[in-house]
């Protein structure tokens, strides 16, 4: 029977025959190039079966060690994402009034709006002082109070938002107190023609009679005069809305001014 030395020394043998019968350490480089050589295949699949579980159990290693060293953090997280979705929610409601805001304002532009659709220009033959001239007539249009007309190519068109007004041009010489306007009336100014007269103080102001309209559409009709000043003040009503056409221009231009006058007047067209 064996003693626990013996045995001991049998053991102690076995190890050392087995660490002779090792590949020398010069072998090392060879044995990994065989290795990483075999099986490429099957070395990838074993890392696609093993690195996602290793990669995971070190993600949720490190979330536990996040979590237990800030927990405000992830608490400061939540609420920072939860704020923002309440202020995109609040934005996107105050932005949806806004959008509601400009329909409505292109809705009411296109109900108070009409489209003129005329030529830009044409050319006509127009007598002045008893002499025939062939002139080019420019558009003038206003959408707003659906009026447009043409007139001679040496005056000038002024378009505001309830009304146009033509003023002479001659040798590019603009004078504003020789023209023509026609103006829609406000609600206000439509009950009694005295609003409509009054940015004519000062002046003489007579009616005149129906038979002597210069405008034949005209319901009422005055003369205007002021010194070396003439002109005529027409009030009517056409598609609903109050109208208002005033001519005004120095006596002595009557001759030549009255023609273009009398072509922008023929031209006028009230559009619904």
């Amino acid at each position: 029977m064996q003693s626990s030395d013996d045995k001991l020394q049998i053991r102690l043998n076995s190890l050392k025959q087995a660490y002779e019968q090792m590949p020398a350490f010069s072998n090392v480089d060879r044995i990994v190039k065989n290795i990483n050589g075999i099986n490429r295949t099957k070395r990838k699949r074993k890392r696609l079966r093993i690195l996602p579980i290793g990669a995971a159990i070190a993600v949720f290693a490190l979330v536990g060690l996040l979590i237990v060293a800030s927990p405000d953090l992830f608490q400061n997280g939540s609420e920072n994402s939860e704020q923002k979705m309440e202020e995109s929610s609040e934005n996107h409601v105050k932005q949806d009034p806004n959008k509601l805001a400009e329909t409505d304002k292109d809705n009411e532009k296109d109900a108070t709006t009409v489209e003129i659709d005329r030529p830009e220009t044409k050319t006509e033959t127009l007598e002045i002082e008893g002499m025939p001239e062939e002139k080019t007539f420019i558009l003038a249009k206003n959408e707003h109070i659906g009026v447009s007309t043409y007139y001679p190519d040496d005056m000038v068109a002024q378009t505001e938002q309830n009304s146009i007004k033509i003023f002479t041009n001659f040798v590019g010489e603009k004078r504003d107190d020789a023209y023509f306007e026609i103006y829609e009336a406000s609600e206000n100014q439509t009950k009694d023609d005295k609003q409509l007269l009054s940015d004519f103080n000062g002046y003489s102001i007579t009616e005149v009679a129906e038979d002597e309209f210069m405008i034949p559409y005209s319901q009422k009709e005055y003369t205007i005069e002021k010194g070396d000043f003439t002109g005529t003040v027409s009030i009517f009503e056409r598609n609903g809305k109050v109208y208002r056409i005033t001519t005004h221009y120095p006596i002595e231009w009557g001759d030549g001014v009255g023609p273009r006058i009398a072509k922008i007047i023929d031209e006028l067209e009230f559009h619904e």
